[in-house]
């Protein structure tokens, strides 16, 4: 039999999907013109019953040493883009996730050459999958040498921290997979959180894709570094926060919060002890908004306040919380409740020679 019609009786064996398109797209991008008249001889295997298709399948594979050569052949001159896939893609199965990690390692036509090889099936219309006669070469890839677009996650984030902290938000949002309430959002950064998201882009880093509707960070960096590199350089910008406020305390880096925390005592008693969260940004949510309730808090942005901070506040925080706003020049933006404890932090922010507007 014909090795691409072996090849396509195979991928009609384990189709699933109920509209054939990405079945006669990966078709066209195989078999160029032959693609419709394969496909017409394949098509009675589509309505057939589920055994039926297994042992199709099963047939197919069992020929898989001449469909794993008839491939190779095809890549020969390709090998760079399997690799590509075998080292940082391999772990994504949907289309948008594919293509859209192609696209950040430099490599846009990445998924469409992996189809017209026949190292990448459609299994439906949005997964994709390696047939299981190709699992070596997917394995033997991995020693192929290949150059990718890698910046360095924490200077990229560092640098993003000096200008934008709007995106900052929205990036920690999509990484952690975090809700963002999109009103509180438009209060604190004065920008509408979708706008701020589909405008994310940072070359050789991460990206907003619409078919994904997030931001994807290139594969070429771990996830772990990636979450890593944006704590350490918002646990940095957090200390040096607490510097400029010149607040005692004990501090550490709250993971709940993803901020710098700081105890704070206004005296022996319990009302007297509160929390200072020190964000050089924040994902809005309700996680924030409502961490360390049993304590008075003040919750320290840095950056300036929008016109709708004070409405914000009424809306989001209550008498037990206060909210400040940090930014160069040791001007701080403050709107505090009226209780000993955030009438002591007031009261340190004077003394300590910051240019205090209460608002």
């Amino acid at each position: 039999m014909d090795l691409d019609l072996l090849e396509a009786r195979y991928q009609a064996a384990t189709y699933r999907g109920i509209d054939v398109g990405p079945l006669l797209l990966d078709f066209r991008l195989r078999y160029g013109d032959r693609a419709d008249h394969i496909y017409s001889q394949v098509q009675p295997i589509l309505g057939s019953d589920p055994e039926a298709r297994r042992r199709e399948a099963a047939e197919a594979a069992s020929r898989g040493t001449e469909l794993d050569a008839h491939v190779r052949r095809r890549a020969s001159n390709r090998m760079h883009v399997v690799a590509l896939y075998s080292r940082y893609i391999s772990q994504f199965v949907d289309e948008s996730e594919v293509r859209a990690a192609f696209g950040l390692l430099g490599v846009p036509s990445g998924l469409d050459e992996l189809l017209s090889m026949g190292v990448l099936m459609h299994m439906d219309e949005t997964t994709l999958f390696v047939p299981e006669y190709l699992f070596r070469l997917i394995v033997e890839a991995q020693s192929v040498e290949v150059s990718v677009p890698r910046v360095n996650p924490r200077e990229v984030l560092s640098s993003l921290a000096g200008a934008d902290m709007g995106h900052l938000a929205v990036l920690e949002a999509d990484v952690f997979g975090d809700e963002v309430d999109e009103e509180l959002f438009k209060y604190l950064y004065g920008e509408d959180y979708r706008t701020v998201r589909r405008s994310f882009r940072v070359e050789g880093f991460a990206s907003y894709f619409e078919e994904l509707g997030r931001i994807f960070v290139t594969p070429a960096i771990p996830w772990e570094e990636v979450v890593g590199s944006m704590m350490e350089v918002k646990d940095y910008r957090a200390r040096r926060m607490n510097r400029l406020l010149g607040l005692h305390g004990e501090y550490e880096f709250d993971r709940r919060t993803r901020c710098g925390k700081l105890y704070i005592s206004v005296d022996s008693t319990r009302s007297g002890i509160g929390v200072a969260l020190l964000c050089p940004w924040l994902v809005p949510n309700r996680r924030l908004v409502g961490a360390y309730g049993k304590y008075p808090r003040v919750l320290v942005l840095w950056g300036y306040a929008t016109p709708l901070a004070r409405e914000a506040y009424g809306r989001y925080f209550d008498e037990n919380t206060g909210l400040m706003f940090l930014s160069e020049g040791s001007s701080v933006q403050v709107i505090m409740p009226n209780t000993r404890f955030h009438g002591h932090i007031v009261d340190l922010l004077y003394r300590y020679g910051l240019n205090v507007n209460e608002l």
